[in-house]
């Protein structure tokens, strides 16, 4: 089989046989395959049936095996990163689970064709954003080679569904020139919606749209609008809506696009572990208290809070490279907030109103938005004017709020315990923030 090899591996059978070898065989065997690929790793990453034992190679091969692979692999990701099985193999090893913080960066430097010695002299390495933007001399040779890249990237089929890819566009929109970032945004708007659950794409997705013209941004919204459940519910792509919100200050656009589809929708919102954070950041003004309820992923997003004097900021470079800091919004995100919050909470009260539907909702999630909806009322005049809550309702959201009170809050009654047994002592609400509500088991009376 040996002296055959490399005709082997680019046939159907041979690279179905030698997929199987990796799969199933020795350690021995693994290694052999491996000597095989690393005669000529490009040829055979770039190969339309040698690149799938390759990424066999990479799925199945231990950690030891797997940094060799790594040491193949970073040589030639430039080559890679432009073919369409090349970058399908890359893919392959920057999604594994061997593939470490420190693996990723170096992958994503690698596109510069520089050494590994050379790039470990670069301030701010490994990381790609750091090394852009604290290396003056080799900026605008790493830029321009980074926007090509990307440019080109974006502008092929498929390719910007690939989170390495995702990861080195960002990059650029963050530390590129005004010029090019805005070409970049321009390009990628039809792919913002496909890109917002993933967790590259998603920081990506709303730093794009944030840098889009207004008056270009209805495409993207319409296509934000046919996936906004899938959107809205998702870890990575809940916090890209709750920055629609913040951008979007047209009271129409906003109605039309989100707020009404979310009304609609409102039960799988209030029960999507996910969903029903998009509702509390529009509830929390403060930053103190988002920090209770939203998770670190989200904090990439520079989401609008009263302390966040940079929510409608962003920072790029001139054709001159001197840093230049432009304003996103010129509307304030509180009055964006303060449209969609009434709808929203008539939708909510109008929800749990109904036995069936209170009956199958989350309630810890029900008790966090109820207590919100009350504490903003009270604390901040602006939120109680526009939301305009009746007696009535108020004392409905105060029944919610206690309700999850009275079912945490400790029995008066004496329980009677066995020998060497211990009660455990019911969690509090505060306690509760940020976690899934868990039904208790019902006990046996003694």
């Amino acid at each position: 089989m040996e002296p055959k090899i490399a005709t082997l591996l680019k046939t159907p059978t041979g690279s179905r046989v030698l997929q199987s070898m990796i799969k199933y065989g020795s350690a021995a065997h693994v290694s052999k395959v491996m000597k095989w690929l690393s005669q000529d790793f490009s040829l055979y990453a770039t190969d339309a049936y040698a690149h799938f034992v390759v990424m066999s190679l990479i799925r199945h091969a231990p950690h030891d095996t797997f940094k060799s692979l790594l040491a193949s692999l970073i040589p030639n990701v430039a080559q890679l990163i432009t073919h369409k099985f090349g970058i399908e193999t890359l893919h392959s090893a920057y999604s594994s689970k061997w593939c470490s913080l420190l693996d990723k960066q170096l992958l994503l430097l690698a596109i510069f064709k520089e050494n590994v010695s050379v790039m470990k002299r670069w301030e701010g390495y490994p990381v790609l954003e750091d090394v852009l933007r604290k290396n003056a001399s080799l900026r605008k040779r790493l830029l321009s080679r980074l926007f090509d890249l990307s440019d080109k990237l974006v502008s092929q089929k498929d390719s910007v569904q690939f989170p390495f890819v995702q990861r080195l566009v960002h990059a650029y929109v963050v530390e590129g020139t005004k010029d090019e970032v805005s070409e970049l945004c321009d390009t990628l708007r039809p792919h913002l919606p496909a890109i917002a659950t993933s967790k590259e794409g998603a920081p990506l997705a709303s730093l794009a749209f944030s840098l889009t013209e207004p008056k270009k941004r209805k495409e993207i919204l319409r296509g934000f609008q046919e996936k906004l459940g899938e959107i809205t519910t998702s870890k990575y792509g809940a916090p890209v809506v709750a920055r629609l919100f913040d951008l979007l200050y047209d009271p129409q656009i906003l109605t039309k696009y989100l707020v009404s589809d979310m009304v609609k929708h409102i039960g799988q919102i209030i029960n999507s572990p996910y969903g029903y954070l998009v509702f509390m950041h529009l509830l929390t003004p403060e930053d103190e208290r988002k920090k209770k309820f939203l998770l670190p992923n989200w904090w990439e997003h520079n989401l609008y809070s009263l302390s966040n004097k940079e929510w409608n900021h962003h920072t790029w470079l001139t054709p001159s490279f001197e840093v230049e800091v432009v304003e996103i919004c010129s509307k304030p995100a509180a009055a964006s907030h303060l449209v969609a919050l009434p709808l929203l909470v008539e939708g909510f009260l109008a929800h749990i109103a109904n036995p069936a539907n209170k009956e199958k909702a989350n309630r810890h999630h029900v008790f966090l938005l109820a207590r919100e909806i009350l504490h903003v009322v009270e604390v901040q005049p602006l939120y109680r004017t526009a939301l305009n809550l009746s007696a009535e309702k108020l004392a409905t959201l105060q029944a919610l709020a206690g309700q999850k009170e009275d079912e945490t809050a400790p029995s008066k009654s004496v329980q009677k315990t066995k020998p060497g047994k211990h009660v455990k002592r019911s969690r509090s609400a505060d306690e509760s923030d940020g976690q899934s509500f868990q039904k208790k088991k019902k006990k046996k009376t003694v």
